[in-house]
């Protein structure tokens, strides 16, 4: 096995977290199902200074792209119900292709840092959850910049 930088590793997690992004930022990977604000929430993280990246995991049949690939610090998981997803893309969209790209996420729900429903939520919210859970990370690790400490104060 490759080395890694311990300080990465969320503390406790079985799956490796290989490396530490761009130029010491810390790297952000975003999954979940169609409609959930991954575009929006990336967009974000990058403005405010993350190494932020979005992992179409959920149109894969490799459980665990998102680590093969992507080498995330933190892993977040976006989920929302059917009928929020009808809503925000298509009425068209089944129960079944619902299921079918949670099937293909479960490996990497079972290895977030952070599974967030943004059902009830505004894209802001879900921004303002994120930066505060990426701030409590950082601090557990020792991983501060100047410009991601302006962004959660």
């Amino acid at each position: 096995m490759a080395s890694r930088d311990a300080a990465c590793d969320a503390p406790g997690r079985a799956w490796p977290r290989k490396g530490c992004g761009v130029a010491g930022k810390i790297r952000v990977v975003v999954v979940g199902v169609c409609a959930t604000g991954k575009s929006l929430l990336v967009r974000a993280l990058s403005e405010a200074g993350y190494d932020a990246h979005e992992c179409a995991q959920e149109h894969s049949y490799v459980p665990a792209m998102w680590g093969q690939l992507c080498h995330p610090n933190i892993l977040i998981y976006l989920d929302a119900d059917i009928s929020a997803v009808k809503r925000r893309i298509s009425e068209a969209w089944s129960a079944r292709d619902l299921r079918e790209q949670r099937r293909r996420l479960r490996h990497a729900r079972r290895h977030c840092d952070l599974h967030l429903h943004t059902d009830a939520i505004s894209a802001e919210e879900v921004r303002g959850r994120v930066l505060r859970f990426i701030g409590r990370w950082a601090e557990a690790h020792g991983r501060d910049t100047l410009r991601q400490r302006e962004v959660l104060e």
